[in-house]
């Protein structure tokens, strides 16, 4: 045998530490490269949960919400006056409907189906509801009085968009039931009900629970409404309900305009 000598020795481990740190090199670019696939897989995972989540129509309804919100959290620290910090409890009011539409949209089971349609029935005039909340409107003529019709368009614009999105999802679940004549006399007889529960609220100042908890003393109202002021239920009904209908249509229209676009 030959012997290494010692030069030869020390080249020898010399490239063999050499090629260990290559594949340590080697190793830590798999680990990196590895590392960076789950940072692109797990952004493009959150950009399509966004895209879904703005998609499902749910997203304008959040940011809107919480514009609201805002305003009202705004003025009452401004303020130092919580007065319209009703219109939080409104907005939630008229969310309502459009969750049990939701609900009802995709139900199977008939008895729950049922149920959800008359939880939706008893909260949707909530939704254009707020548009009533503009009595509470001070004309000062000042800069808060600006804000303050800014802030109370804002709800009702949210609110009333948000009855639409509800209408919409229970007429297309009823138009797979009925023919389109037929759906569409059952939806303008529940906007004209809706009309009328806004003047419930409004005027007699009932609640969709009431329904269920008062429901004598509500037709007692009722009752009396129609002997002494049917001229004037019949007019409040017919205005916002012609306003529900209308606006409804207009919602169709450019719902499908930006679906065909």
């Amino acid at each position: 045998m030959v012997p290494i000598l010692p030069d030869a020795a020390v080249s020898v481990n010399f490239k063999y530490k050499i090629l260990k740190l290559n594949m340590i090199t080697i190793e830590l670019r798999e680990v990196q490269m590895k590392q960076v696939s789950f940072e692109y897989i797990a952004m493009f995972q959150i950009i399509r949960s966004v895209q879904k989540f703005c998609s499902s129509g749910l997203c304008i309804f959040y940011i809107a919400s919480a514009f609201c919100t805002g305003l009202v959290l705004f003025r009452t620290f401004y303020t130092g006056n919580a007065y319209f910090a009703f219109l939080l409890w409104n907005l939630f009011l008229a969310w309502l409907p459009y969750v049990f539409a939701r609900k009802f949209s995709v139900e199977e089971n008939h008895l729950k189906r049922m149920l959800l349609g008359f939880a939706w029935l008893l909260f949707f005039p909530n939704a254009p509801y707020i548009i009533t909340d503009f009595v509470h409107l001070r004309n000062d003529q000042n800069l808060l009085f600006w804000f303050d019709l800014v802030m109370l368009f804002s709800f009702s614009l949210t609110g009333l968009v948000l009855g639409l999105a509800s209408l919409r999802r229970i007429h297309e679940r009823l138009s797979e039931k009925l023919s389109f004549v037929r759906s569409w006399v059952l939806v303008s007889g529940l906007i004209f009900l809706s009309g009328f529960g806004i003047y419930l609220g409004r005027e007699l100042r009932f609640n969709s629970w009431d329904v269920v908890t008062a429901p004598v003393e509500l037709a007692e109202k009722i009752y009396l409404t129609t002997i002494t002021a049917p001229g004037e239920a019949v007019a409040f009904t017919t205005i916002f309900s012609s306003l529900i209908f209308f606006s409804y249509v207009a919602f169709l229209v450019l719902r499908r305009r930006s679906s065909i676009q």
